[in-house]
């Protein structure tokens, strides 16, 4: 009778962690949904921007990228380029399904870029290029494993 009530209380575990992994697969494919409908207005637009990450050296106060930005429409299109909180664009086109920007660029904070319809001023699309500090250690610092005694 223990056996029978205990398979039970397995089986019932089982049923609560599927249904519960169920809705947690639910609830992340609704919040991709969700953000790719807010950082994309523009159906079939793509934004590359490199490099991804911004690595500030110790004893530096800004960091120093070449930024590279390509981005592809799926019909001709007025798109300018900027930096997020910005007015001035960086670049702009007329009737273009592509563009590229390429130019070196100093940040001391985080920083998005931003694909805009001139027209509207609706961002297309973004991307965020973190700035992260990089504090180097003292590489003839001597390693020792954890089971050595001496």
């Amino acid at each position: 009778m223990q056996a029978i009530e205990a398979g039970k209380a397995k089986s019932g575990n089982t049923v609560h962690r599927t249904v519960g992994r169920l809705i947690v697969c639910v609830l992340a494919l609704f919040c991709w949904k969700l953000a790719s409908a807010a950082a994309g207005t523009a159906e079939g637009f793509t934004l590359e921007v490199r490099p991804r990450v911004c690595v500030v050296m110790a004893g530096e106060v800004s960091c120093s990228m070449q930024l590279q930005v390509n981005w592809t429409a799926p019909q001709e299109a007025d798109i300018c380029l900027r930096f997020a909180g910005e007015e001035q664009a960086l670049q702009c086109w007329q009737s273009r399904r592509q563009g590229a920007w390429n130019m070196p660029v100093e940040r001391e904070q985080n920083t998005t870029v931003q694909l805009v319809d001139p027209g509207t001023d609706a961002v297309l699309l973004e991307s965020l290029i973190p700035v992260l500090t990089r504090e180097l250690r003292d590489s003839r610092k001597r390693r020792r494993h954890v089971w050595s005694i001496l």
